[in-house]
């Protein structure tokens, strides 16, 4: 090179071609080799794995395939990435391509989340957790920042979202200001225990082709990487969110001047998770349908069927439910399209 010089566009630079070097001439003088960077002398890190479904996305809800993702991450930052694999119960291993180098945020619970109304925002309760990496960090987001759906974590089964994240050190983290049974999650509020996984929900975890995953119930996500000593395997959690209709909420139970127990109550649909006033969302099913029942889910002693979302019941068949099964539950669960919702407590038989 003869000379440079800064342009609003770049550098120039001037340089003259030099004559090629011939190896067998002894009189020419070798070449500048240049330096080299030695990539750093670090052990190969094993994989860590979680496997998990997702809500109902408007975008992909009339295609009734489950939204199906694998986070993987790892102690150093020096990870490789790993290979991925399904286990669709029968032992066999059907690859599902490679999971790249990105690295989600994931740990551990080190004590259990007591359970809570997913109704409220709960200040009362915290959660403290171990990212596999120390390194890792988590943020803090205001009230809009959680509306428009940030800090969103799977623990365990159950979707959060925090407002404040603490370090207390080494990795570990203090999480307050907590929403609780996010995206139709609500029936995993309760039953935490310590030491169950958590993972930040911001877009690293790898997305599966269910057709390749299967539909068994003990089908598993496989990880094999450069530092893992075996296959890392995860079950799916949350298996059946996607396609499974919300819950209904807001239960009414009114008697009616001539007897009869009205029942009626609210509906939700998956995939609309921003609430709009005045606006009625759609419902994301084939059809609107309830089946209310009176006792067990599994074996009801009476069950209706209404497309609409309230219930009359006659004081006849109210005073023979009263007989029959003092004490018992109504329940509503919303019939969708693929899958019962949870059920909703009505109203209790006197």
């Amino acid at each position: 090179m003869l000379e440079w010089e800064w342009r609003d566009t770049g550098v120039e630079l001037s340089a003259e071609r030099l004559a090629p070097v011939r190896a067998n001439d002894p009189e020419q003088s070798a070449a500048d080799p240049g330096r080299l960077n030695a990539p750093q002398d670090l052990p190969a890190m094993p994989t860590v794995l979680a496997a998990f479904e997702l809500p109902c996305d408007p975008a992909t809800a009339g295609t009734g395939e489950p939204r199906l993702f694998a986070a993987l991450s790892s102690a150093g930052s020096n990870w490789s990435g790993a290979a991925l694999f399904a286990d669709r119960g029968d032992g066999a291993l059907h690859p599902l391509g490679p999971s790249g180098r990105k690295r989600a945020t994931i740990g551990r619970a080190t004590d259990a989340l007591p359970p809570m109304s997913p109704l409220l925002f709960d200040r009362r309760s915290r959660l403290e957790v171990t990212l596999v990496d120390a390194a890792m960090q988590l943020v803090a987001a205001t009230t809009r920042q959680l509306a428009e759906g940030a800090n969103l974590a799977f623990l365990g089964e159950e979707m959060i979202q925090f407002a404040r994240a603490t370090s207390l050190g080494n990795g570990r983290w203090r999480m307050e200001g907590l929403l609780r049974g996010r995206g139709g999650t609500e029936g995993a509020v309760s039953g935490h225990v310590a030491g169950e996984s958590f993972v930040l929900l911001d877009g690293s975890a790898v997305a599966l082709d269910p057709a390749l995953v299967g539909t068994a119930m003990n089908r598993k996500v496989v990880a094999l990487g450069r530092g893992d000593a075996g296959p890392v395997t995860a079950p799916l959690q949350a298996s059946g969110l996607t396609l499974r209709p919300l819950a209904p909420v807001h239960p009414r139970a009114a008697m009616l001047q001539d007897g009869i127990l009205r029942l009626e109550w609210t509906r939700r649909a998956r995939g609309n998770w921003v609430w709009q006033d005045g606006i009625d969302v759609p419902l994301m099913e084939h059809a609107e349908s309830y089946l209310v029942t009176v006792g067990p889910l599994a074996a009801p002693l009476a069950s209706w069927t209404v497309s609409s979302s309230r219930l009359d019941i006659p004081p006849g068949t109210l005073a023979h439910l009263a007989a029959l099964a003092p004490g018992e539950i109504l329940r509503v669960r919303q019939q969708g399209t693929y899958a019962l919702s949870d059920p909703l407590p009505l109203f209790r038989l006197p």
